[in-house]
């Protein structure tokens, strides 16, 4: 077993204390171990998945660009939100 950075138990920390499942794309497996209770072991783009994010009262998106490839929503492109969404990333 590997040592866990600071960057690890902030990930497990922002995790825990909102107590909300994450949902990874391929780039960002691995933030949280397999295996963790909130981490949502199915791609972005299957239907339990997109279910869960749509129905959400808020969708908390750290680097990521909601693109078609991580998101296909059933081919229809673009994340459908009922709720609220916040998009943090670095500004290039």
């Amino acid at each position: 077993m590997s040592a866990l950075t600071v960057h690890d138990i902030y990930d497990f920390w922002l995790a825990e204390r909102l107590d909300a499942p994450v949902v990874m794309t391929v780039n960002g497996r691995g933030q949280l171990p397999v295996g963790h209770p909130l981490a949502v072991p199915c791609s972005p783009s299957m239907g339990p998945t997109i279910s869960l994010i749509e129905s959400a009262d808020l969708v908390l998106a750290i680097g990521t660009e909601f693109g078609p490839t991580d998101y296909n929503w059933g081919g229809e492109g673009g994340a459908r939100f009922r709720g609220k969404s916040i998009r943090i990333d670095i500004d290039q």
